[in-house]
């Protein structure tokens, strides 16, 4: 089936393809690509295309996102472009001659698969030999299937809410487990919209080291950064968060925040910005996808 540029007014194509029809398919397949050149195949395109045919009244569950492996108009196929360079692994542009490369990299195709765990049923690749062999030594740890493997992985055993309220984190361009399965809490927005994440994983994730006072409900970080022009001896960054507290002390600093750290289901959940940004990371957001990512500066 084809993709949509609304979510109500689909091609004449899609059109015509009657309700009844659709009532016979088990799940459909759709084009959520070969749109245009500089816009081929964007994040908005996979959204809109999935709520066109849920409009339609096509069940979630039968709707399979289709997401490309290869550029426009250049034509180029993901695996020799990350052989060109790897890191248009991690981009949607690449500037190729003697056309211009216009694609899908890791970190759009993941937030296509984490919509459409939320909101279809799933997502197919065309094609999947377009991808990097995942045994290759190299270049194997950017393949496109390995990736969206890991996000549908950390999903597993979710409720539909759940899902729904699921945050991705990513640090440094990879994707942070947090699956219940893993059994470390999971990643989730409170009540002003802000994203708290795990303690221990997040903290350890980033070469910090964790101690916490049960008495006080405190939790502290320490990470040493090794030695500049500014520091001959390194730095020491230490971070103090407690339960119910809305501000941190950044080596004895306070440093106030519109939310707090809160405990729940036995795990200590911190938000993500004020901490990380102690720590030396940039974070943005992408609110399509509820997908966090996490830079060190």
């Amino acid at each position: 089936m084809n993709g949509a540029w609304s979510t109500t007014a689909g091609p004449e194509v899609s059109k015509l393809m009657t309700d009844k029809c659709l009532a016979s398919f088990e799940f459909i397949n759709v084009m959520g690509y070969d749109m245009n050149n500089e816009d081929h195949s964007p994040l908005w395109f996979g959204t809109t295309s999935i709520n066109y045919w849920l409009n339609r009244g096509v069940p979630a569950e039968n709707i399979v996102l289709g997401m490309p492996l290869y550029a426009r108009p250049s034509w180029m196929q993901y695996r020799d472009l990350v052989k060109l360079n790897a890191a248009n692994a991690y981009q949607d542009y690449a500037r190729t001659s003697p056309n211009l490369s216009y694609y899908n990299g890791l970190n759009t195709l993941r937030e296509k698969t984490t919509i459409a765990l939320k909101k279809a049923g799933g997502v197919m690749f065309f094609d999947v030999n377009e991808d990097v062999d995942w045994r290759d030594q190299e270049l194997g740890k950017y393949s496109a299937v390995s990736e969206m493997y890991d996000t549908v992985v950390n999903a597993e055993g979710l409720s539909g809410v759940d899902k729904n309220n699921y945050v991705t984190v990513v640090l440094n361009n990879h994707i942070l487990e947090f699956s219940k399965k893993l059994g470390l809490g999971i990643p989730f927005l409170d009540n002003n919209h802000r994203t708290m994440i795990p303690m221990r994983k997040l903290l350890e994730s980033v070469g910090a080291e964790i101690t916490w006072d049960n008495a006080s409900k405190t939790v502290t970080a320490v990470k040493t950064f090794p030695a500049t022009n500014e520091y001959p001896a390194g730095k020491n960054v230490t971070v103090k968060a407690a339960i119910g507290d809305s501000f941190i002390t950044v080596n004895g600093m306070r440093v106030n925040m519109d939310t707090e750290a809160v405990m729940k289901d036995g795990r200590t959940y911190l938000p993500a910005r004020a901490v990380l940004e102690a720590f030396g990371y940039d974070l943005s957001w992408s609110d399509a996808s509820s997908t966090v990512y996490v830079k060190a500066k």
